[in-house]
């Protein structure tokens, strides 16, 4: 998915509504690359039984079949309802906007702790860095850095602030489906558009960073959800509530990076 800032030649917006006015369109992109796998047991010399290669294990060891899947409800209030029903009537959504949230695995099931993040604007919520612009400094031992941004949100509610947690997004970190440590703002310049960003964990890599922006996600200490220094959360296999009452559960099963979900609010 290419929003208009992903775009080098700036041509989805519109011009009439001004350099950062309201977004006019969004694409998809069909992106294909060719990455290299090492086969153990293929052995392109000799035609015999041992040099065929397991295509089902080849593909399991890609696309795993157990695929995990993620449960979401708000929570009851009072009263029991109807068990007939399929909603509880006490259960309800506490916020007082319309919300699409979107629930994303950052780390898989391949790291030792799957980890997720989420966003109750589907994501949609990404400040432009301005290139050549991104400074580290010298005495932070390496959990620092500066970015200038090109605006700072439209209105109060879709803004930057300090404490919000942010991912350093850009054209290679997508296509090689990267999960890195997020940042957190620690403060910002208003009248440079410059932020500060720190992390706990390791700082992204900026030397390839083609059109990068920062993506805000929202997630916040809650009952059964507690930050990792890097910004993400630990799946657990209880359920964990995100906010106003919504609450997920995380299924048995394999998780990839970048694996999302939406639960529409209202």
């Amino acid at each position: 998915h290419v929003a208009w800032c992903e775009e080098a030649s700036n041509s989805m917006r519109e011009a009439a509504l001004g350099l950062y006015g309201p977004d006019t369109a969004t694409r998809s992109q069909l992106v294909w690359q060719v990455r290299i796998h090492e086969l153990e047991t293929y052995n392109p010399t000799f035609i015999n039984a041992d040099s065929y290669v397991d295509f089902q294990k080849f593909k399991e060891e890609l696309i795993p079949g157990d695929r995990g899947r993620l449960f979401a409800m708000v929570q009851e209030r009072s009263g029991s309802g109807d068990e007939r029903c399929a909603a509880n009537p006490s259960a309800k959504y506490l916020g007082l906007e319309n919300q699409l949230y979107r629930v994303e695995i950052h780390q898989g099931t391949e790291s030792d702790k799957p980890t997720f993040k989420w966003s109750r604007d589907n994501g949609s919520l990404v400040f432009p860095v301005i290139e050549g612009e991104i400074r580290f400094p010298s005495d932070e031992n390496g959990k620092k850095m500066y970015v200038e941004l090109a605006h700072l949100g439209l209105d109060e509610s879709k803004a930057l602030k300090k404490g919000d947690w942010v991912e350093f997004v850009h054209e290679s970190y997508v296509l090689q489906n990267r999960a890195e440590s997020l940042l957190q703002v620690e403060d910002i310049d208003h009248q440079t558009m410059v932020v500060t960003l720190v992390t706990k964990g390791e700082l992204p890599d900026t030397s390839n960073a083609r059109l990068p922006i920062l993506r805000r996600w929202d997630q916040c200490e809650s009952k059964n959800s507690e930050i990792r220094p890097e910004g993400d959360i630990l799946i657990k296999p209880d359920w964990i509530e995100l906010e106003e009452g919504i609450q997920i559960k995380f299924g048995e099963g394999s998780y990839r990076t970048g694996d999302y979900w939406l639960i529409p609010a209202r």
